[in-house]
């Protein structure tokens, strides 16, 4: 557990350690629903991400983004007497390659790609680290001139014997800082 806290914040750090070319900043939030599983049948939970991205000057549809995921199971909000019992979730940590594709003035394309280190606890017994791709995609407003507006859907696999997954829509949110 101290390695896998040790990769999280290592891909968290990368994000805000490039300054020297940096032409555009961003920080964002998402919340949704959707399922995963691992070795189990789906589960239905509640998603919640934060990103940082950036891009270089000479590629201005190109960034690089990490996202933190959290994904729960929903019965855990739910009202009722939780005491004693386990409620499985996921965690995942990663880098990815994000492309922006203007549709119009306001309106956006956004797909992204990359490695992750996803952390199953899907049982309670089980705590396992496993390496991952994750993708998104999302169709996206510009609210105002630092703040968009996008509809995501989410999806990460893993490769291990747990096969670990998920998959959710999301509606987030990211303020533009320069």
């Amino acid at each position: 557990m101290k390695n896998t806290m040790r990769i999280v914040v290592l891909l968290l750090t990368i994000t805000f350690s490039c300054y020297a070319q940096v032409d555009e900043f961003r920080l964002g939030a998402s919340a949704g629903y959707g399922a995963f599983q691992s070795n189990s049948p789906q589960i239905s939970g509640i998603y919640i991400n934060a990103t940082a991205s950036f891009t270089v000057r000479q590629i201005p549809w190109f960034f690089i983004q990490s996202d933190l995921v959290y994904f729960k199971d929903r019965d855990s909000f739910l009202p009722s007497n939780s005491k004693g019992k386990y409620y499985p979730s996921v965690l995942l940590a990663g880098i990815s390659a994000q492309i922006n594709q203007s549709l119009t003035e306001s309106f956006f394309l956004r797909a992204s790609a990359g490695p992750a280190l996803l952390v199953d606890k899907t049982f309670s017994d089980r705590n396992a680290a496993n390496t991952a791709l994750y993708f998104t995609a999302a169709l996206g407003y510009q609210i105002a001139k630092y703040i968009n507006l996008a509809g995501n859907y989410n999806t990460a696999v893993s490769f291990s014997e747990n096969s670990a997954s998920y998959n959710s829509i999301s509606l987030g949110i990211e303020y533009r800082f320069f």
